[in-house]
């Protein structure tokens, strides 16, 4: 919500935390915000950043539990999962050219990737998630990279509209708001 705050204007801004494509031809959103690799036929992409998938805890929970220092490792450990991933419930990880898929158990599990988030900065168990989605828990302190050796699938965050003749200077504006806002 800070980088809404930080938009002063007249525009009004109506938000869904929705992980389903947006229906942008209803008339309810002029921009769906999108964090993804496959784009909807028929809308406009602009990418607007992009970010890495990273593996987080928070130093309670690596305190209590212990560092995993291989994938194998999570095995052992508390694993929160987003239930919307295209990989249904398994983690990839790539280590050179090799692409590791492992299952970890999931103690806790959400369709909403900011109540991931809560729950490990509350020690409740390792996350993976975007690294623009923990920024400010990983700045505070409240959670730590862990596994940072395993690169993961990187991901690029669009602002998507539809395709019209006419395009109102709102949504230009915005977008290149966000644009300035990812690139700090």
């Amino acid at each position: 919500f800070q980088l809404l705050n930080n938009w002063e204007t007249s525009v009004n801004i109506l938000m869904s935390l929705d992980n389903t494509f947006v229906n942008l031809r209803s008339g309810k959103f002029d921009i769906a915000i999108m964090v993804t690799d496959k784009l909807d036929q028929g809308v406009v992409a602009r990418k607007i950043a992009q970010t890495s998938l990273c593996t987080y805890a928070s130093p309670e929970y690596l305190q209590q539990y212990g560092t995993p220092l291989s994938i194998e490792d999570l095995a052992e450990h508390k694993c929160l999962h987003y239930l919307d991933t295209p990989h249904a419930d398994a983690w990839v990880f790539n280590k050179g050219k090799e692409r590791i898929e492992i299952r970890p158990k999931w103690t806790f599990a959400s369709n909403n990737g900011g109540a991931l988030c809560q729950a490990a900065s509350l020690g409740m168990g390792v996350v993976r998630s975007p690294a623009l989605s923990v920024r400010r828990y990983v700045q505070s302190g409240e959670l730590v990279e862990i596994l940072a050796n395993y690169k993961l699938p990187s991901l690029s965050v669009y602002a998507t509209y539809l395709q019209r003749n006419y395009y109102p200077a709102k949504i230009s504006t915005f977008i290149d708001f966000l644009v300035d806002y990812f690139a700090e």
